[in-house]
């Protein structure tokens, strides 16, 4: 092994963390910073299963109004806008 330092630095969990990462050291904290920083996994899994839900609430209301006015569209026999419409609908329910 090489000569060990230990080097402290005042910095944010974050950035300890990047840094830490980035040069490859082991990285130590007190832990009142410990307790304070971090996240339940089961929290992080809740938040996620929200943002999804909000996400698809919203790609479904994107969905419904792109139907409406490709439905407008066609009963206006504007048939280059409906066909722009209709691969608009197709890329949105592709990525689902």
């Amino acid at each position: 092994k090489h000569d060990e330092q230990i080097i402290e630095i005042d910095a944010r969990p974050s950035d300890s963390v990047a840094l830490a990462i980035r040069i490859g050291c082991p990285m130590f904290m007190h832990k009142k910073v410990f307790l304070n920083a971090s996240v339940q996994i089961d929290e992080i899994n809740e938040e996620s299963e929200e943002k999804q839900e909000l996400t698809e609430q919203k790609e479904k209301s994107e969905l419904e109004k792109l139907q409406e006015q490709l439905q407008k569209a066609l009963e206006a026999e504007n048939y280059e806008e409906a066909a722009k419409l209709r691969d608009r609908i197709r890329d949105l329910q592709s990525e689902n």
